[in-house]
């Protein structure tokens, strides 16, 4: 197998196996399509891949500033318990809505465009750049994923593309079990609102445990910093 065509089906591979439980962003997903048409779903879809990809691509050859920046991350912490916790209020309060499905629909979402909130909602878990650096270390290590900017662009082009493919299963499956879901829309808002506080409560243990992401990035690293920046300035 060519070994660049290997990095990047490496990375789809692994986030689309990740995607594939279901979790908040997926359900999320499936609602956004079915309140908003497929379209919008993709657009929800492609402002997560794009944030994923964008902080992957950065923290793979920017470690140590993010391990210099912890307050900042802790900051993002906190705002993104607010914001969760107001989305699971928001998604209790549209279950136990006595309106109309067609008008409820999405009731707990901001009213902006499908990008931005899906973009906005992976921006509030930081916590993925460790989860991906890990990989990135133990692929390196093994010498599937090499320190030089060709493999960092296609490892993190797989993973948005891999992130897509899982997405797709979900918008697409509710598109097709539309009349099916829109009949049980206020259990389908039960599980959404439960699992934003899963995530608020998770988040608090991370915080109040002192368990930054700055930490984690310092744990995971294996390469030494000179022999990741002499590759790169090879490869440059």
């Amino acid at each position: 197998m060519n070994k660049s065509f290997k990095v990047w089906w490496v990375g789809l591979s692994v986030s689309f196996l990740g995607t594939l439980p279901p979790a908040v962003l997926n359900l999320i997903a499936i609602e956004v399509g079915l309140s908003k048409g497929m379209l919008a779903a993709f657009m929800f879809s492609a402002g997560i891949w794009t944030v994923e990809m964008l902080f992957v691509r950065v923290s793979l050859v920017a470690i140590e500033w993010f391990s210099r920046r912890a307050g900042w991350f802790r900051v993002i912490e906190w705002l993104s318990v607010i914001i969760l916790a107001g989305l699971a209020y928001g998604s209790f309060k549209a279950a136990m809505s006595e309106a109309d499905p067609d008008t409820s629909r999405a009731g707990f979402l901001p009213d902006w465009h499908p990008f931005l909130i899906g973009a906005s909602l992976r921006a509030l878990n930081p916590t993925m750049i460790p989860f991906w650096f890990g990989w990135g270390t133990i692929l390196m290590k093994q010498g599937v994923l090499e320190p030089r900017s060709s493999h960092y662009n296609l490892f993190s082009f797989g993973l948005g593309m891999g992130t897509l493919a899982g997405h797709s299963i979900y918008i697409i499956g509710g598109s097709l079990a539309a009349g099916f879901l829109m009949n049980w829309q206020h259990v389908f808002y039960w599980v959404i609102g439960g699992l934003f506080s899963l995530t608020v409560v998770l988040q608090l243990l991370r915080i109040l445990s002192n368990k930054d992401i700055a930490e984690q990035l310092r744990s995971t690293r294996r390469i030494p910093p000179e022999e990741n920046s002499s590759e790169e300035q090879s490869d440059n």
